[in-house]
């Protein structure tokens, strides 16, 4: 019975034996008892290799993991780098076509001679707008049509060093010579700056309008159409505003009388 007793406080006391947590006497009681006991001795033996076995599964296991965790990381940087590709693509894309048109733009445009038309919906307002333009001198005629002001038209004049202002509204005609005008043109323009920005916040797709083959920039409520040709804008829709706007152009076709005044005698001065 003494053996069976001390064979069994051994057992129990084995496992903290193995991995060294007993204290000096204890230890030295265990130590004592394996040497006399074989049964004991055997069960230490088999301890340990079963402790071996199990460290070995252990590792197996995370070495496993690891695997599949470097799996999974190698999949995902593939696919990251993937979308990063894509992307790069998709606005090298937009840039390379914004960069064009608005080198055709530059290349298209006379600015010393050039025709110019805008016309479009501007809420409940229509307005059809021409420029003829040479040589620093031009004449611009702005008619507007709407129900409540009925129709309207201005004309800026230009040429040399004489500058008219004529209104011809329901307040009747007036001229006026006291102003001070800038160069007028309704020609649209992008900045080969913006192309970075454009190229970012826009969507760029291929479409017609009409026989005008074009790109389309689209944002949020706001389209422009641009003609694959020439660079030049030649639609354009603002949703948040209610306009539509729509434009062509001729160069080099202006000729000094395409900039003549209409006949003055039906205005009156308003200077003071």
């Amino acid at each position: 019975m003494k053996e069976n007793k001390e064979c069994k406080i051994v057992q129990d006391l084995l496992p903290n034996y193995i991995d060294g947590l007993l204290n000096n006497e204890s230890k030295e009681y265990v130590e004592k008892h394996l040497e006399e006991c074989k049964e004991c001795t055997n069960i230490l033996t088999n301890m340990k290799e079963n402790i071996k076995t199990n460290d070995t599964k252990i590792e197996k296991r995370e070495v496993n993991y690891l695997k599949k965790f470097k799996n999974k990381m190698r999949i995902l940087k593939t696919i990251l780098l993937i979308i990063i590709i894509i992307i790069i693509l998709v606005i090298g894309r937009r840039i390379i076509i914004v960069t064009n048109l608005a080198n055709k733009a530059e290349n298209a445009k006379d600015l010393n001679n050039y025709y110019a038309r805008t016309e479009g919906i501007f809420g409940e307002e229509y307005r059809f707008n021409e420029c003829y333009y040479k040589d620093g001198n031009y004449i611009v005629k702005m008619v507007s049509y709407s129900e409540k002001e009925g129709k309207k038209e201005i004309i800026f004049y230009k040429k040399g060093n004489e500058q008219l202002l004529l209104t011809d509204s329901e307040f009747g005609k007036k001229i006026s010579r006291e102003t001070s005008l800038t160069a007028i043109t309704p020609l649209p323009y992008y900045n080969g700056n913006e192309v970075i920005y454009m190229a970012l916040a826009y969507g760029v797709e291929k479409t017609n309008l009409g026989e005008i083959e074009c790109y389309v920039l689209k944002d949020k409520g706001q389209e422009q159409y641009i003609d694959k040709d020439t660079g030049l804008l030649v639609k354009q829709i603002n949703r948040a505003s209610n306009t539509v706007t729509d434009y062509k152009y001729e160069f080099g076709i202006v000729k000094d009388e395409d900039i003549q005044l209409p006949d003055l005698s039906e205005y009156e001065n308003i200077e003071s």
